[in-house]
């Protein structure tokens, strides 16, 4: 296919260098990235758009444990989808303080 994700492939070299072929390895970062993202949800629902912490709280659980989300953990080229949401999530941060 000609999808051209230089940070994902880089994630996965970087996988390769620690854990070999091991799938364990390729699951449990993707756990992590999805731990990650789920935090970063929540504390942007928080901060960026000012809502209260509980419901930046429910934010990050609902989307922690919603089964469409399964994909993402075990599919190990799942992970783009991940990195897009931290580097998304990352970039309103950044640009929410210019408005």
């Amino acid at each position: 296919h000609k999808s051209f994700r230089p940070l994902t492939v880089l994630t996965f070299r970087w996988n390769y260098l620690l854990h070999g072929f091991a799938s364990s390895g390729y699951h449990i970062t993707n756990l992590a990235l999805h731990l990650l993202a789920t935090a970063m949800l929540g504390a942007f629902a928080c901060l960026s758009l000012r809502l209260p912490t509980p419901w930046g709280a429910l934010l990050a659980a609902l989307f922690f444990a919603h089964p469409v989300h399964t994909e993402s953990l075990l599919t190990i080229v799942g992970r783009a989808d991940l990195l897009c949401l931290i580097f998304i999530l990352l970039a309103a941060a950044t640009y929410e303080p210019c408005l």
